[in-house]
C-alpha cells in the first residue's frame, strides 16, 4: 500500500479536503478532546447497568408463545399407504 498523503500532486486535493473537515467540525461544535472529555457525561449508562426492558402487550400475544396444551406444536397428519 502507497501512503499518497505527502504526494506534492495530490497537495491541493489534499488541502480541499481539510478545509470540508474542519468546516464539518465546526458545524458539529466539535471542540476536541474537550467534547471527548465530556463524552461520557452525555451517554447512557453502560449495557451492564441497563435496566431489563419491560415486556409490551403484544409481545406477551406473540404467537409464539401458545398457551394450548402440548405447548401449540402442530401435528402433522399421517397418511397410510
Amino acid at each position: 500500500m502507497k501512503n499518497l498523503a505527502a504526494d506534492p500532486k495530490l497537495a491541493s486535493i489534499k488541502t480541499g479536503l481539510q478545509s470540508q473537515l474542519d468546516a464539518w467540525i465546526d458545524q458539529q461544535g466539535d471542540k476536541g478532546m474537550e467534547t471527548e472529555n465530556l463524552a461520557d457525561t452525555r451517554q447512557g449508562k453502560s449495557d451492564d447497568a441497563a435496566p431489563k426492558a419491560k415486556k409490551s402487550l403484544t409481545e406477551d400475544a406473540s404467537p409464539t408463545k401458545s398457551k394450548k396444551k402440548g405447548g401449540g406444536k402442530k401435528k402433522k397428519a399421517s397418511v397410510d399407504r
